[in-house]
């Protein structure tokens, strides 16, 4: 894992090492908002690039190995618009854009598959007075967009007649710091409780007090029973965080955790959220409105 500038907080990148439920990419059902006002008011407003059909896509996506080229991709319900910039066989920057690559389904080993046409642009020089009717479009190929881990892909695309196929992961350049107070929730299930916890899907308000440094992240979580403390180290892969560390709680709960896809916006933060306790295994989603004004 590689440091990267962090405006203070230090991190590093993390890319298929992550040991997350594959189930995490499949399309997301829609929330029950019952349980209090505060929770039912964060879910109903989504942060920056939230979508309710799959895992984000959106980001800068890139070859690590290949630094000079990438892949600019933007979704928007089931529908990502990407660009992908590289170099032509005169080694001359040129780039392609696919405006309707839809979501396809998911394959049998889990991967998010988006695909639809790409083209290639040409217009009037950008210094110069903008004239529409010289822009021109033609479609060179297909794309195809697998995303395989919350934090890895591979592109598929054709251009005239080649083919290409590239690994890629989110490009990471700044650290979003979690740090503040948020009125919100979670909800999740319990399973494997064996007579020590309540089974089943669970949904409870609550706040959060989160402190993010340069030591890692603490995450205090005061719900409506009891409070718990979540500390751990932090990664980011573009702009998803993932903490993993160790949890207790005030009714004598105690266990390993990871929170992972986590977006952090100046109105509030999300993510998800997967257990094992000393009671119950746990897995679920977590989330809150930035508190203060």
């Amino acid at each position: 894992m590689e440091p990267q500038r962090s405006h203070g907080v230090s991190s590093a990148r993390f890319h298929s090492q992550l040991s997350i439920p594959k189930e995490y990419l499949m399309r997301l059902s829609p929330i029950a908002v019952s349980v209090a006002t505060s929770l039912a008011l964060f879910l109903g407003a989504p942060l920056a690039h939230a979508t309710p059909v799959t895992t984000d896509t959106s980001d800068l996506w890139y070859n690590p190995n290949e630094s000079g080229w990438g892949v600019g991709v933007h979704q928007q319900g089931d529908t990502i618009f990407l660009e992908i910039y590289a170099y032509n066989n005169a080694s001359q920057p040129v780039w392609f854009v696919g405006s309707n690559v839809v979501f396809a389904g998911t394959d049998q080993n889990g991967v998010l598959v988006f695909a639809g046409p790409l083209y290639q642009t040409s217009g009037p020089y950008f210094g110069g007075t903008f004239n529409p009717n010289s822009v021109t479009v033609r479609q060179v190929g297909t794309v195809t967009f697998n995303l395989t881990n919350l934090t890895t892909a591979t592109i598929n695309y054709s251009v005239d007649g080649v083919a290409v196929t590239k690994s890629l992961v989110r490009q990471l350049w700044a650290i979003n710091n979690m740090t503040g107070s948020y009125q919100g929730g979670q909800v999740g299930t319990n399973s494997n409780c064996g007579g020590a916890g309540i089974e089943g899907y669970v949904e409870e308000a609550g706040t959060y007090a989160i402190n993010h440094t340069d030591n890692g992240v603490t995450m205090t979580y005061s719900g409506v029973n009891n409070t718990c403390t979540y500390s751990g180290q932090y990664a980011q892969a573009g702009k998803m965080g993932l903490v993993t560390g160790s949890f207790q709680c005030t009714n004598g709960t105690v266990g390993n955790f990871q929170a992972f896809g986590i977006e952090t916006q100046i109105t509030g933060l999300q993510g998800r959220l997967t257990y094992t306790s000393n009671r119950c295994v746990y897995s679920g989603r977590f989330g809150g409105l930035r508190r203060g004004s």
